[in-house]
């Protein structure tokens, strides 16, 4: 017997909203055209418009949350004329390397070279910051490229990446240590350093 089979039409993927949004960075601070920049903010704003409400009713990881924070709040017309190459440490809300040189330049003034600084490529709420002994690099996530970021938390996890970097890794019995006992008594050092895990989680679970 012949029969027809109903095409079913297949279900669009859920909309990527931590994807979309470091796309969009990544575009607007690589420098583009002043034209190319009037498109995107018209492209922008629409799809702002129709996403608005599908967002509002699904539960979004504590990362979507920040990534659509970014992309709601954004004003591409004032900020992607700002760049007019790519530079890995500048954001659309906060320059790392700022941030980094004046911690370091406070606290590590024995560092004569600075590290390499730039941003992680995702939305992460576990892996905050993070320093690579082979890179000689410091990495923020993107959920402090925002202006609500606090800059007490960035100058914290500066001095906390710069220590990694100042004293190194420790290996006993064939295992590496970075989190050791002296580790966590100089970052003690830091003024109200006891206040920064509440701090960080204030800013991460108050989204």
């Amino acid at each position: 017997m012949d029969f027809l089979r109903r095409a079913i039409k297949p279900k669009k993927p859920p909309l990527s909203i931590s994807s979309k949004a470091f796309q969009l960075r990544k575009k607007l601070l690589s420098g583009i055209p002043l034209q190319k920049l009037l498109e995107m903010d018209e492209e922008h704003r629409q799809f702002i418009a129709e996403n608005s409400k599908k967002i509002r009713r699904r539960r979004l990881s504590q990362g979507d949350k920040f990534a659509w924070q970014f992309l709601e709040n954004l004003d591409i017309l004032k900020t992607g004329l700002r760049c007019k190459e790519f530079d890995p440490a500048k954001g659309v809300s906060h320059n790392l390397q700022e941030v980094v040189d004046m911690v370091q330049k406070i606290w590590f003034q024995d560092m004569k070279t600075p590290p390499k600084v730039c941003w992680l490529s995702s939305y992460s709420t576990r892996k905050l910051a993070h320093y690579s002994i082979t890179k000689d690099e410091i990495a923020f996530s993107l959920i402090f490229d925002l202006d609500e970021a606090p800059p007490d938390i960035l100058n914290f996890l500066a001095y906390h990446e710069l220590l990694h970097r100042a004293m190194g890794v420790k290996k006993i019995g064939g295992r590496r240590y970075v989190h050791t006992s002296e580790f966590k008594a100089r970052e003690k050092w830091y003024p109200n350093w006891m206040e920064m895990d509440r701090r960080i989680n204030q800013y991460i679970y108050q989204k």
